[in-house]
């Protein structure tokens, strides 16, 4: 009796022990994804002193996107919203009873631009921040009066935050809604080459110069396999996707870490009921991706060959394609090529 008393007991308490160190997410997890419920995530009611935030954590660099917050205070201070607040390509607004301020989050932080808003902000602001590709639309509102900026300087990587400057601010609400973008059937995970906000890059170019805008990225320039395994994790919470391109690879110096990384990333994909589309990825001056190469063309998985969109395979870009500045990026006239190729080795996109 003694015993099973001691055993019951002991589950008792491993079940609390449990229950106490699970940490509070903004979604479901991985195993039950639901695009229904899990847009907008929304926090209300919060309190921020000077020096203090509130936030949504998100591992999500994706590029069409809302943010709306809307406060209280007694008298107006300064205060900051953003998306991404301390990571690479993070943007943030700052905003005061004069002037609007633009920031990103590089090496070091930025300050991009400083515009007069020229509303009276009395007792209450509405912000509303919306991001479609490379085009990112702030509007403010207090008492009837409005002010809207679009600027293509606000990129916005990672979680949502609200921080007091100066002043006592009641954030009423904070939410953040993707759900347009993750209903998509197909996402592409990647580092700089996804990115969405120029020409000169895979994803951008086909969002803006082609107006394919059938597929989700979620992109992290510099980004290595470790970096874009987390970006692929919180997409497949939040979406449900037929298709995946991996697009790992230009970052890591171990291929097999890079290799080690990648099974793991087919395996989350295959059981999050997608397939897994691989890339090969062009050899720069600096970077030969000969074995990555090797490794994707005989895997047995579907694949885009972008090293032959614009290479011979062995590290000589075509004239004019590789941006002679940094050796490593495309050109505009690459970037086509390496869009024209992603759509000829996946006409998915297309559908």
């Amino acid at each position: 009796m003694r015993k099973n008393l001691i055993i019951f007991v002991y589950f008792i308490l491993v079940g609390l022990l449990n229950s106490c160190s699970h940490k509070n997410t903004v979604s479901p997890s991985t195993d039950t994804p639901s695009i229904t419920t899990n847009f907008p995530l929304i926090l209300e009611s919060k309190t921020v002193k000077e020096g203090e935030k509130v936030e949504l954590p998100l591992v999500m660099c994706n590029h069409l996107w809302d943010i709306s917050c809307k406060l209280t205070f007694e008298s107006n201070g300064r205060i900051r919203i953003g998306k991404g607040r301390d990571i690479y390509q993070g943007s943030y607004v700052e905003i005061d009873s004069i002037n609007i301020y633009v920031y990103t989050v590089t090496n070091p932080t930025s300050l991009v631009k400083t515009i007069l808003h020229g509303i009276k902000i009395d007792k209450n602001l509405n912000i509303d921040i919306s991001q479609k590709y490379n085009q990112t639309t702030i509007n403010l509102t207090s008492n009837n009066e409005s002010f809207s900026l679009v600027t293509d300087l606000f990129i916005g990587n990672d979680g949502i935050f609200v921080e007091s400057l100066n002043g006592t601010y009641t954030v009423a609400s904070l939410s953040f809604d993707a759900k347009t973008d993750c209903t998509k059937d197909i996402l592409y995970i990647a580092d700089s080459y996804g990115g969405a906000s120029s020409v000169e890059r895979i994803a951008g170019n086909l969002y803006i110069k082609k107006g394919v805008q059938s597929f989700m990225t979620s992109n992290f320039s510099g980004g290595n396999c470790y970096d874009l395994y987390a970006l692929l994790k919180e997409a497949v919470r939040f979406s449900k996707p037929r298709y995946v391109i991996w697009g790992s690879g230009m970052n890591d110096n171990s291929f097999a870490t890079w290799k080690s990384i990648t099974e793991q990333a087919i395996t989350l994909i295959e059981k999050s009921g997608a397939e897994p589309i691989l890339i090969t990825i062009p050899s720069v001056p600096t970077r030969d991706k000969t074995e990555i190469n090797t490794y994707v063309r005989a895997s047995g998985y579907r694949y885009i060959d972008f090293s032959l969109a614009v290479s011979d395979d062995a590290g000589n870009w075509f004239d004019g394609f590789l941006n002679q500045t940094d050796k490593v990026h495309p050109t505009e006239k690459g970037a086509d090529a390496l869009a024209k190729r992603f759509l000829e080795d996946f006409p998915e996109l297309l559908n």
